[in-house]
């Protein structure tokens, strides 16, 4: 029997996944869930988070997982790390590494490699580098464009000519997967032989070039189609975790400066079909996953050219307006104002004097009871990142201030205690 593999995929999109004392916790999680029997696990698992009365630090996680890897009778496995470009602080993952025990396996992929090289110091002595090249996955590309020209299809049932498809094969013989997608993509949408041809001729020479056409399409949408999509992104890129589609529809509604009464905007609702709308005006930067449709970029060169088309004077005052707040706001206070002029809302105090004062509970009962009520599907995010948030106000900040205030005074003894 082959060892098994303990894995970990860093994620930019996810604030959740982008730190090394994430990975380690993972890992942690994995190693003990491979010891001990499933149902064990999960009933050591549960009486720890009932006794538990605050989250171990990193110094602790990162001895008990030593701790577990220096034990005899742990099994031996691969340690896998993915995408260890996207991890903030990649350097602390290496000084970890130099405690391993060398009966275990470290397998870790990266793009842009040669930076991280140089980190192993060292460890070089103990290092095999392989690097993927584009000769290596041309021929994986070229399998996936045969099969999805193949299946491309004019006004949704007409064959495309046999010397088009030629075309499209020949336009994208040496492409990434990611840049043959959005080509794709724009093909899809021609209705002729003669406009395929056309697109061919005018497809971007770059994945940047790709997203800035994007990003004129979405602004030149109609004013209120142009705000979603400017919303949406403001919560996917600030998020503490990824927020699923009913989550950022009643985000986008709060009104942190109306009264208690009153904070919910009903009028502006996203109706119908959410999900689609999303998708619709984000055009192909965002996309949905899993059961809970959480919103991500498609990919971490998205979240990057997100974050600098953000990053400016006249998105975030956008933003802030949208909000009806008549100053400027850095991305996590904004974040903050939200979250808690939501929780300070009268329908959450309504809720609360059901539960004792228990947000907690709440938290975790509210999609039983409330199945429809979308006036709480954005309470367990608020509930528990609220904090996060305002851990970046300062003191000129008077109204995140205010809002905290509003918070802490009122019935709420118990908030952030989940």
């Amino acid at each position: 029997m082959g060892m098994e593999a303990t894995y970990f995929f860093f994620c930019e999109a996810d604030n959740g996944r982008v730190k090394v004392s994430s990975l380690l916790r993972s890992w942690a999680f994995q190693i003990v869930r491979s010891i001990w029997p499933a149902s064990h696990c999960s009933e050591a698992i549960a009486r720890i988070r009932r006794r538990a009365t605050r989250e171990a630090t990193v110094a602790e996680v990162s001895e008990f997982l030593l701790t577990l890897l220096q034990a005899p009778d742990t099994p031996t496995c691969i340690l896998t790390a993915d995408a260890l470009d996207e991890c903030s602080d990649y350097t602390e993952f290496f000084k970890f590494l130099s405690q391993v025990p060398r009966r275990f396996k470290v397998l870790a992929t990266s793009v842009g490699l040669q930076g991280i090289l140089d980190q192993f110091g060292p460890l070089g002595s103990r290092l095999t580098a392989i690097s993927i090249t584009p000769e290596m996955t041309r021929q994986d590309v070229t399998r996936y464009l045969q099969k999805e020209v193949a299946s491309l299809r004019i006004l949704g049932n007409v064959d495309v000519p046999e010397d088009c498809k030629s075309q499209i094969l020949a336009r994208l013989s040496e492409v990434t997967f990611l840049y043959a997608r959005f080509m794709l993509e724009d093909i899809r949408g021609e209705i002729s032989a003669a406009g395929i041809t056309q697109c061919l001729g005018r497809l971007p020479k770059s994945l940047a070039d790709r997203y800035d056409r994007i990003l004129a399409d979405v602004n030149a949408l109609p004013a209120e189609q142009r705000l979603l999509a400017h919303q949406v992104f403001f919560w996917v890129l600030t998020a503490n975790r990824p927020l699923s589609v009913r989550e950022i529809c009643t985000a986008v509604l709060v009104r942190p400066t109306a009264s208690r009464t009153s904070r919910l905007a009903a009028d502006r609702r996203i109706l119908g079909n959410p999900t689609g709308t999303i998708h619709h005006v984000c055009s192909s930067l965002i996309e949905a996953r899993g059961d809970k449709g959480e919103l991500y970029p498609i990919h971490s060169s998205i979240t990057r050219y997100l974050r600098n088309y953000m990053d400016n004077d006249e998105r975030q005052a956008e933003i802030a307006a949208s909000y009806d707040i008549g100053q400027q706001l850095p991305a996590e206070g904004l974040a903050a104002a939200v979250c808690m002029r939501y929780l300070s809302s009268s329908f959450i105090a309504e809720l609360q004097q059901e539960d004792n004062g228990n947000l907690g509970y709440q938290c975790r009962r509210h999609e039983g009871l409330q199945p429809k009520d979308d006036r709480f599907d954005f309470l367990s995010y608020a509930a528990t990142q609220w904090l996060h948030h305002a851990g970046h106000i300062e003191a000129s900040d008077q109204f995140l201030l205010d809002a905290a205030s509003e918070l802490l005074d009122s019935q709420y003894p118990n908030m952030g205690i989940m």
